[in-house]
């Protein structure tokens, strides 16, 4: 699997599984484009992961999650 990072900062922003692979990974989808993306709050939490088909992570004050959403 590749990771790529968002360029200013240190937060995960997709996953990919390279072309030629010889493996294929089990329980890891990938969308449509071959990616999966994920996108961060201003304090690094995840708020969606496609992968888990979570379309909503809520946080509380201290950034613990207190809601999550399918």
């Amino acid at each position: 699997m590749g990771y790529c990072y968002q360029s200013a900062f240190n937060k995960l922003d997709r996953v990919y599984e390279p072309t030629g692979t010889y493996y294929k990974l089990k329980g890891f989808k990938f969308n449509a484009g071959g990616y999966q993306f994920y996108t961060n709050d201003a304090n690094g939490n995840w708020t969606s992961d496609d992968d888990r088909g979570i379309s909503c992570v809520k946080y509380n004050r201290l950034n613990l999650p207190k809601q999550v959403t399918w």
